[in-house]
């Protein structure tokens, strides 16, 4: 039973994922994250984003993006509206 409940949950979780599969399967270990997946994003139009210190994490961001698609593209669900767009994205590393 614990099985097929956690056998559900991965399905369902890396239905989540665009291109859950590790991106190069001849250099894949055990231990590794994908970083697929919904993030934050925001256009930068002013290219004002390094003086006012987004990177700091203050600013909330409007949009959101699909990775790994690039901005612009219909899979993204982001339109190419700027040159320079940041993004951002809370994860956990394990320690080990």
């Amino acid at each position: 039973m614990l099985l097929c409940l956690f056998i559900i949950h991965q399905s369902f979780s890396q239905q989540n994922i665009p291109l859950p599969e590790h991106p190069r399967p001849d250099f894949e270990r055990s231990e590794w994250l994908n970083l697929n997946g919904n993030w934050a994003f925001e256009f930068d139009k002013k290219d004002a984003g390094l003086t006012e210190k987004w990177f700091l994490g203050k600013k909330p961001f409007t949009q959101t993006i699909s990775v790994p698609f690039p901005w612009g593209s219909p899979l993204s669900g982001v339109k190419d509206e700027a040159d320079i767009a940041w993004y951002s994205k809370k994860i956990t590393i394990k320690p080990e």
